[in-house]
């Protein structure tokens, strides 16, 4: 599997767009949080700290600020899931699929390393989260502490859920633009618009329960917590949500070695 890798590793590594999208990525999830860490000492010292407490809590102090800054992070994750996409079509553009089987790799082998640099994205995204969170817990005033810390592991969790759809996606249909635009539609406007609409006509939650929904769903909104819980309704369980989107998992990565191992090359 390290020479498969390494493969692997020598198609991507003097591809501009993967370093872009990447450093992209990276930059952004530093920026976004720092600009939402800076409006947020703005309205205190505006408001007064006290007041703006009661209204918008203490997003960016310990142990409030693991929530804050996956949640952030999460509106970035589509940056990864087109590096997914682009990497898994290229290798259609270009042939390079067929010619890895040609020089005797099996197809659970060639699948196989697409789905560990899913992972590995997925874990550079959770360090860099991890890192911002270091950085701006200590540009504060609280102690630092391992309280909900856990939202840390939800985002891994909704990092691999994106990776894993980019993947499939890129893999039913073969052409970057298309994947991508249907990537977009989905996370940016139909999970959304969906759940709206299941939550609406079954007056309860199930919206939540869609693929990639249920993962988003483990870190819900972390402003103004008190107004946010009187206008959603609120959240299925944690445990269940994890459960549906570990389930949905499974399925993306059944699906995608699935449709390789029987696709035409």
């Amino acid at each position: 599997m390290q020479r498969l890798l390494s493969i692997e590793w020598y198609k991507i590594r003097y591809y501009k767009t993967f370093w872009i999208l990447l450093g992209l990525f990276v930059l952004g999830m530093f920026c976004l949080n720092y600009l939402v860490f800076g409006m947020n000492v703005k309205v205190k010292t505006q408001a007064g700290e006290q007041n703006a407490d009661l209204i918008l809590g203490h997003p960016y102090s310990y142990p409030d600020i693991w929530h804050t800054v996956s949640f952030m992070s999460g509106y970035l994750l589509f940056l990864p899931g087109l590096i997914i996409i682009t990497v898994m079509t290229n290798e259609y553009t270009y042939k390079t699929h067929r010619q890895n089987i040609i020089d005797g790799w099996t197809r659970l082998q060639f699948i196989g390393v697409k789905l560990i640099w899913a992972l590995i994205l997925a874990v550079i995204s959770t360090v860099v989260a991890l890192v911002v969170v270091l950085w701006l817990g200590a540009l504060g005033t609280s102690p630092f502490g391992f309280t909900k810390f856990a939202f840390l592991g939800y985002f891994f969790l909704e990092a691999l859920s994106y990776m894993s759809i980019a993947l499939l996606l890129g893999l039913l249909l073969k052409r970057a633009g298309l994947a991508i635009a249907l990537f977009f539609l989905y996370i940016m406007i139909l999970k959304n618009a969906i759940a709206y609409l299941i939550d609406h006509l079954t007056s309860s939650n199930a919206g939540n329960y869609l693929p990639l929904k249920s993962a988003d769903a483990l870190l819900p909104f972390p402003f103004i917590k008190d107004l946010a819980k009187a206008i959603m309704q609120p959240p299925p369980p944690v445990t269940t949500l994890i459960v549906v989107s570990v389930v949905y998992l499974g399925l993306f990565v059944w699906a995608v070695i699935g449709i390789f191992q029987k696709s035409d090359l």
